[in-house]
């Protein structure tokens, strides 16, 4: 695997930059609203930022990534007594795309006397679906809903909310990869009403608020017949161990103790077929002696690096990306890693290693929780003579969902 090195950042002017961002932001003037973008000069705003703006959340990602700044809790989490009454759906088969359409019905009521209420819900996907629609109810009409994955979104949801009474509805992607459903506002003790479109390649349970509703036929998915149909072969990948090296700023002394402990590892376990190189915001070769720790170390950002490369591999080779440090705490994950699980053939998950050689698995979906194991797992995939079999957003086919070839 080769990686392209990345220029290196200069630092000092972008924090400088993002100090004297700070030093303008006046937060009492969007009404206390931390995400409210920074008020700049214009003269500073036009000449170094090209008169775009920053959300604070943005700002503290940056920071994470490039300056090694360590994470901070969620603040003020909200309360809300808004529930979803009923969940119900239905879905069709267009046979001229191969894919499901399905539609979610959601009904929420607000138990409690207050007026504007606000309901939040979050819920993820799989690789294989997309949200292809949102409709609000507004008297006795649908309306169109705002659907984004852009955090600028929220910022204008937050101006909707809090300085008109219009009837909003937004649907974005959160920090942990989730997806994020508001709706506002809801009366006293009132109803209201929302349908979610849905496009899936294949037949999955969908989960929100504790709710479960299956999406789509197993028995009718074309996906059986084009997997036979193209004469396709169960095979187990071979797995190309990837030793990502912690080389931000923050274990800076620990550089060489980390690469020793790869080393280690790579040597108990008579492994073969291995790569180690340094992370930080950049994926380098560990040959590379000059590369300098700085910034944090943005785990989501070299994942991505990795899946991109893994992608247009045509032979069965599973990457297994372990990440040596003594602290996974500063870990920076971005906007979350869930969609990269269908790029990463064979694999469940990504690993971290301490310099005890304890080994841990993290998942794609919940990668802050980890689970340690004696050696990572491999799944098998569908393979054909031109290579691996992609669904129809390019994520490699899993040969342990639906699609088991006896």
């Amino acid at each position: 695997m080769k990686t392209d090195d990345l220029k290196s950042i200069n630092v000092k002017a972008l924090k400088r930059s993002l100090f004297y961002m700070d030093g303008l932001r006046n937060r009492d003037f969007f009404f206390g609203i931390p995400d409210s973008p920074p008020l700049l000069t214009y003269i500073y705003k036009r000449i170094v930022f090209g008169e775009m703006t920053l959300s604070r959340s943005t700002q503290q990602l940056i920071e994470e990534v490039f300056l090694g700044y360590v994470p901070q809790e969620e603040r003020n989490s909200v309360h809300t007594p808004v529930k979803v009454e009923k969940m119900y759906g239905n879905s069709k088969y267009d046979a001229k795309n191969n894919v499901w359409i399905s539609t979610l019905y959601l009904e929420m009521k607000n138990h409690s006397d207050d007026s504007f209420r606000e309901f939040i819900a979050d819920f993820k996907l799989p690789s294989f679906a997309r949200v292809g629609g949102m409709e609000l109810k507004i008297g006795k009409k649908w309306k169109q809903a705002l659907l984004s994955d852009k955090k600028s979104a929220v910022w204008v949801y937050n101006m909707i909310t809090r300085r008109t009474r219009r009837d909003p509805a937004i649907l974005f992607y959160n920090e942990s990869g989730l997806i994020n459903l508001r709706v506002f506002p809801f009366g006293k003790r009132e109803k209201r009403y929302m349908k979610i479109r849905l496009v899936h390649a294949r037949p999955f349970v969908f989960e929100m608020k504790g709710r479960k509703l299956r999406l789509g036929d197993k028995d009718n998915s074309s996906l059986f017949k084009s997997v036979y149909e193209l004469n396709a072969r169960r095979v187990m990948p071979e797995p190309e161990y990837i030793f990502v090296i912690d080389n931000s700023i923050n274990s800076a002394k620990k550089r060489e103790l980390f690469r020793q402990t790869a080393e280690d590892y790579i040597r108990k376990n008579n492994i073969n077929n291995a790569k180690i190189y340094f992370g930080n915001y950049k994926l380098v070769d560990s040959k590379n002696k000059d590369t300098k720790a700085e910034g944090g170390f943005y785990v989501g950002g070299l994942l991505r690096q990795i899946a991109t490369l893994a992608r247009w591999r045509k032979e069965a080779v599973a990457p297994v990306v372990v990440f040596v440090t003594d602290n996974e705490k500063h870990f920076v994950y971005g906007k979350g890693i869930s969609d990269i699980k269908g790029l990463m053939l064979g694999t469940t998950g990504f690993y971290s290693l301490d310099p005890y050689l304890n080994l841990y698995e993290h998942s794609w979906e919940k990668p802050h929780i980890r689970k340690k194991i004696k050696h990572p797992e491999i799944k098998p995939v569908y393979v054909v003579d031109e290579g691996l079999i992609p669904d129809i957003y390019g994520n490699v086919l899993d040969g342990s969902e639906y699609y088991a070839v006896e």
